[in-house]
């Protein structure tokens, strides 16, 4: 942690870089649920795990190996910026019938505001 920024402890991470590819069904269900508990961290998460859930054999190899490396690699290398007070903010916001949510979050130099259309119910 300095300058605003937090990144993740490397001697932490290394559980996770050494964490061997899914072996089996079973194996493959914990992974997609440890992954899935991170991935508000891991950009256009759906995509990049989508490889990992169309496996059908075992050992893993092609997409869906390379999917499993990059999700690994993303969440070693997750940083989170503190507040800029000079960065702009946006808010993000959503409603349906039985309820409404936002997100205020700030775009940093290199990133482009998501654009979304509010899908109605």
């Amino acid at each position: 942690m300095g300058n605003g920024i937090v990144k993740p402890d490397p001697e932490r991470m290394r559980a996770l870089n050494e964490f061997p590819p899914p072996n089996g069904y079973k194996s493959l269900r914990r992974v997609l649920g440890i992954f899935a508990h991170y991935a508000k961290w891991i950009g256009h998460f759906a995509d990049k795990v989508r490889p990992l859930t169309e496996a059908k054999n075992f050992p893993l190899s092609g997409d869906a190996l390379n999917s499993f490396k990059l999700l690994k690699s993303e969440l070693a290398n997750v940083v989170l910026h503190s507040i800029d007070e000079l960065a702009p903010f946006v808010v993000e916001c959503d409603a349906c019938e039985c309820g409404q949510v936002s997100q205020h979050r700030q775009v940093f130099a290199g990133q482009s505001p998501r654009a979304k259309t509010l899908n109605q119910v």
